[in-house]
């Protein structure tokens, strides 16, 4: 989930919406669409990730992501 400064959620990412897959036990990739990432400004925003286990929630991290204007290529 990433957050801005007032505490509204601006992203929101999860395994059964298919944009957080997991193709091993260590790893977590996290696909934003282009469509949603056009609609977030440039700036700092909180991020955090959480999963559910045995119907418990436990917190995997927590910190900001800066989002910068621009086209990013590979």
């Amino acid at each position: 989930m990433v957050k801005d400064a007032d505490g509204c959620t601006i992203l929101q990412a999860s395994i059964d919406d298919g944009k957080i897959t997991q193709p091993d036990a260590n790893t977590l990739e996290i696909s934003i669409p282009e469509s949603e990432m056009a609609l977030v400004c440039p700036g700092s925003y909180r991020v955090g990730c959480v999963y559910e286990l045995n119907d418990e929630i436990n917190q995997i991290f927590v910190g900001s992501v800066s989002i910068f204007d621009g086209v990013a290529t590979l």
